[in-house]
């Protein structure tokens, strides 16, 4: 292709329109811009400037573009292509590169010159008229990681200017043999009714590698609807080649083969016949056929297939929700995984409230006369049941008191310790009310259909009755060291972000757990703790204490000074006491630290092996040798030698951060950081969060186990050699040669 180079540019294509400008004299004949412009579908992905995306084992190209301004005629440019980057195992040279099409970019004259020559260069001409043309280069990578391919653009006359433009592709390793374990995966099946396995069965070759959370050992569908059973590796990905069987009872039902690039692969099956079978899906990692699989792993399980009915107990549920007769929040999963306990003495208040949602095989609510339904719950322990078919389990949609004042009404099909009703449809609602027993209950429902087949929906419940409070006692203590000067010293919530001081719980005479009456805090000296409060606690899935627990806060007076003491009075009237005069206590005792003055770190050894864990101890005290408040900032770590992992701030916006009793120390039993790799002494320092300086530090030694094992060898070696000397010397002695 011929065509004029006033103003010359070329490009690289690579997934998005992308540029770079390169400088150059304003009279110069030369390249003067670079931009990436295309890319061919094997790069795929997404791309940043001049880089995109390919897979292993498939054919990548790059398209150079070359465009001419005002004509001038005669002059050409050179494009040259290198191999300037690859992975370590890629054999990849610049002759795996094949020129394919070139194009003249106008419908003006032009021709192209190109040659299939060693250095894969493309040389364009022109012929005074405007024109742009292209040439694609394709190549196939043959290791994963990022190849670049630097093009360099030579102007023959003129002004010559070589200008460059470098691509970089990325390629994926091809998928291939999956990661172990492998599992039947709750998530990624249509499955809600399952056994998962508490520990990996050992010897199975798919469960060698450890416990895996949702793994099914066996499911429970209804007859004539299809289920996916979704089988899922660790890592790494299945191939289109792969095949997977499932059969039942040893006879292959379905097969189906593996989704490229996905670490999961799914088989859908719909059983025909209710019954119980022992099932298996069995993996072959293959190129080819079964006969040339290079692994095979085994995935039993247990699949019970329920008779003939509309009715769904895999797609319907049962939640928990309403605790304490709150009707205002949906019942639903997240209301599911609140605890529920209530006062066993009871009131027409419900203690909770179980919403029930029953589907058919298709996911549609159900009407009664789809299987001729009948529900059933029953409750172990004390209280009672109430059924109520009408309402929801929406906001609002039950009501908050369903329950009998005098805690002993008349049992009927729909009220009693045992209930059913054939009355049921899509929604109703389960109420669960207190006896006057305290203790712990379970509620279970179930749903038998027109075939006299029952199943239980949903998961079983668990609701405390707990009777009058006994009993208060300390349960945690997180801070007990307020802050001089006046502040509050922890939380009333326990949460990611928050911490209670104190916690407080409270039983009644059976040890069962009490929210009785939230407790008050009397300071035995105002001057040094002014007040305190506490909070039933919130029952947060992962910080909270839960039922019977109430997280206490308290403030330090003004007045309070660095070692001032005081002990805090936790208390309640004590409902057994018909006077009520007197009260329920339990007390802590508190004291006050001043702001950080001093620091000081400390290793709990002076001399480490070699990536050996490592308990590190922050200190800090107050302009009057006190440990500092509670809750007080603590600096991160550095260290001179690298280590593993590492020695963090901690501050109190974090639960229980800071300092606590003036110390800050890494766990033994969960290390966060382990000595150095390299023998020799290291330090430890931080920046004292006091004034911002001094540079705190400690020091210890890493001991290179090899080199003491060469020490006592050379002081074997000294011992024999003077042994040998002893010996020649009796043996001149006693003439013997």
């Amino acid at each position: 292709m011929k065509f004029l180079n006033k103003k010359l540019s070329y490009a690289i294509t690579s997934a998005l329109v992308l540029g770079i400008i390169q400088a150059v004299p304003a009279q110069a004949a030369l390249i003067t811009t670079s931009t990436i412009s295309a890319v061919s579908a094997g790069a795929g992905g997404t791309a940043t400037a001049k880089t995109g995306t390919a897979t292993v084992g498939v054919a990548t190209s790059i398209t150079v573009s070359v465009a001419t301004g005002t004509a001038e005629a005669t002059k050409t440019v050179t494009i040259t292509p290198t191999v300037t980057s690859k992975p370590a195992l890629s054999n990849l040279v610049v002759t795996n590169l094949t020129i394919g099409t070139i194009t003249d970019g106008t419908s003006t004259t032009g021709a192209a010159v190109a040659g299939t020559n060693a250095a894969r260069a493309v040389v364009f001409t022109s012929t005074g008229a405007s024109t742009a043309a292209t040439v694609v280069y394709t190549f196939t990578p043959d290791s994963a990681g990022a190849v670049e391919i630097t093009f360099t653009s030579v102007q023959d006359s003129g002004t010559p200017v070589n200008a460059t433009i470098t691509a970089t592709i990325t390629a994926a390793a091809a998928a291939g043999t999956p990661t172990l374990p492998i599992w039947l995966d709750s998530t990624a099946s249509t499955v809600a009714t399952a056994t998962f396995v508490a520990a990996l069965a050992a010897g199975d070759a798919a469960y060698t590698k450890g416990l895996v959370t949702g793994s099914m050992t066996a499911i429970t569908t209804d007859v004539n609807a299809a289920v996916v059973l979704g089988v899922v590796a660790t890592a790494s990905t299945f191939r289109t080649s792969d095949i997977f069987d499932l059969s039942l009872n040893g006879t292959i039902v379905v097969s189906g083969v593996g989704d490229n690039s996905a670490t999961s692969n799914n088989l859908t099956y719909t059983p025909a016949k209710a019954g119980t079978y022992t099932a298996n899906i069995k993996v072959y990692t293959t190129a080819s056929d079964r006969v040339s699989a290079t692994a095979t792993y085994n995935l039993p399980f247990t699949w019970t297939v329920v008779a003939a009915s509309g009715f769904s107990s895999s797609l319907s549920t049962a939640y928990l929700g309403g605790q304490g007769g709150v009707v205002t929040a949906a019942i639903d999963s997240t209301s599911n995984a609140l605890p529920a306990a209530s006062s066993a003495a009871g009131t027409t208040v419900n203690a909770a409230a179980i919403g029930v949602k029953l589907f058919d095989a298709a996911g549609v609510a159900m009407a009664n006369g789809d299987a001729a339904l009948t529900l059933k719950a029953s409750i172990t322990g004390p209280g009672y049941l109430v059924f109520d078919e009408a309402q929801a389990n929406t906001a609002s949609g039950y009501a908050a008191a369903q329950c009998a004042a005098s805690q002993q009404p008349t049992f009927t099909a729909k009220i009693g310790r045992s209930i059913a009703s054939t009355a049921v449809d899509a929604i109703g609602v389960i109420y669960v009310c207190a006896d006057g027993t305290a203790g712990v209950s379970t509620i279970t429902a179930s749903v038998t259909n027109g075939d006299g087949v029952t199943a239980q929906v949903g998961t079983s419940k668990t609701v405390t009755f707990y009777g009058k409070a006994t009993k208060l006692a300390v349960k945690a203590t997180n801070y007990t060291i307020g802050k001089a000067g006046g502040a509050v010293t922890g939380a009333t919530t326990a949460t990611s972000t928050t911490t209670p001081a104190i916690v407080i719980f409270q039983t009644d005479k059976d040890g069962v757990a009490a929210n009785w009456a939230t407790p008050t805090v009397v300071s035995s000296d105002v001057n040094v703790v002014a007040s305190g409060s506490c909070a039933a606690d919130g029952s947060d899935a992962t910080y909270g204490y839960g039922a019977g627990h109430y997280d206490c806060s308290f403030t330090t007076a003004v007045s309070a000074k660095s070692g001032d003491k005081a002990t805090l009075t936790f208390r309640i009237l004590d409902p057994n006491d018909a006077t009520g005069t007197t009260y329920l206590t339990t007390t802590q005792a508190v004291t006050v630290g001043g702001s950080v003055s001093k620091e000081t770190i400390t290793f709990d050894k002076t001399s480490y092996a070699t990536g050996e864990k490592m308990v590190v101890t922050r200190t800090a005290v107050d302009s009057a040798g006190n440990p500092v408040f509670d809750g007080a900032d603590v600096p991160a770590m550095s260290f001179s030698k690298s280590v593993g992992g590492s020695v963090g701030a901690s501050t109190n916006g974090a639960n229980k951060g800071g300092y606590v009793g003036g110390k800050k120390a890494t766990s033994a039993t969960a290390p966060t950081v382990f000595a150095p790799a390299v023998s020799g002494s290291f330090d430890g320092y931080m920046t004292s969060s006091a004034t911002g300086s001094p540079v705190v530090t400690a020091s210890a030694t890493v001991t290179d186990g090899n080199a003491a094992l060469l020490t006592q060898i050379d002081a074997l070696n000294a011992k024999i050699v003077a042994l040998n000397a002893l010996i020649a010397k009796i043996m001149k002695k006693l003439g013997v040669k």
